[in-house]
């Protein structure tokens, strides 16, 4: 739905610089609606993504988080199929590609059409005409607070709108993936604290299966069934976060103290209130994650195999 740059061949890695390896998430309970199969991707023989397999289930949420340069925008890229891997696949369940859409930090709005014009694009395109519901559109609007400016041109909004045109333009083909690159970050605080919960209510309710780019640990809880972490080379870093659709913690907030896994939960209620235990213990997943930001670039090869979960 966004203008895209076409795909792109990258200099092969250099496999006797560089030594293998191999990264797996391991497959989910759900269905895999896509799979990264031992897919490696370098730019200037320097691996970036590095063997790496990936199960994303049907209607679940992956927040991939890491320093820059470490590949999180690749692998969106490379799951929107505007990057090709240099060897392994993206295979998806059901043979073709699911009806997707993209939004970026960049909101890539088209500066001669108005805001509503900009979430009704895909009207203008046979692949997603009939997606493009007149009542998924009012709704977006609304939920997105964008009826004030619907007239308005992108020189016309600020940042912050543009991103929420963007994001509702992508939602309003009613996408099976959804992938997200920092699609909040001009947003005030507050503002983009409520779209976090709103969007990970309306994911859930939709079924869709969502990847998110982001720099925010904390966005990164609300929004996620998984957290990934990437290093320097290809290292990863997997939490299970079992958020609003769990149960209820033990009241101590315990939680496991593994290397590299964790599990968060909390009530599912719709008070907003949170269980007793759930915010230790989701602080007790945002120390970890934190703390693994500060080891050494690339984590040591003796402690990965613990890690890839």
């Amino acid at each position: 739905m966004n203008p895209q740059t076409p795909p792109q061949r990258r200099p092969q890695t250099d496999p006797a610089t560089h030594p293998r390896r191999a990264t797996t998430i391991a497959s989910p309970p759900q269905p895999t609606l896509v799979r990264l199969a031992d897919v490696t991707v370098g730019y200037a023989a320097r691996p970036v993504l590095e063997n790496l397999t990936l199960d994303l289930a049907r209607g679940t949420a992956l927040a991939v988080l890491g320093g820059s340069g470490v590949g999180k925008s690749t692998l969106l890229r490379v799951l929107a199929g505007l990057l090709e891997p240099q060897s392994g696949h993206v295979v998806f369940a059901d043979g073709p590609r699911p009806r997707q859409a993209v939004a970026l930090q960049e909101p890539l709005l088209y500066p001669w059409l108005t805001a509503l014009e900009n979430i009704r694009l895909g009207q203008r395109f046979g692949t997603h005409r009939d997606q493009v519901a007149p009542e998924r559109v009012e709704q977006l609007v609304d939920a997105l607070g964008l009826r004030p400016v619907l007239a308005a041109y992108p020189d016309e909004m600020s940042g912050g709108q543009a991103q929420r045109v963007s994001l509702a333009r992508a939602l309003a083909v009613d996408p099976e993936l959804l992938l997200l690159d920092e699609p909040l970050s001009a947003l005030d605080p507050a503002i983009r604290s409520a779209l976090q919960r709103w969007l990970r209510t309306a994911s859930r309710e939709a079924g869709r299966t969502t990847v998110v780019v982001t720099h925010d640990i904390d966005e990164a809880l609300v929004l996620a069934d998984d957290i990934l972490l990437l290093g320097a080379g290809g290292a990863t870093r997997h939490w299970v976060n079992v958020t609003v659709d769990g149960p209820a913690p033990d009241g101590d907030g315990s939680a496991g103290t593994g290397t590299g896994t964790s599990t968060g939960t909390s009530t599912g209620t719709s008070t907003g209130e949170e269980a007793p235990g759930w915010a230790a213990r989701r602080s007790q997943i945002r120390a970890q994650i934190r703390a693994a930001y500060d080891e050494p670039a690339g984590w040591p090869d003796a402690g990965l195999e613990a890690l890839h979960v």
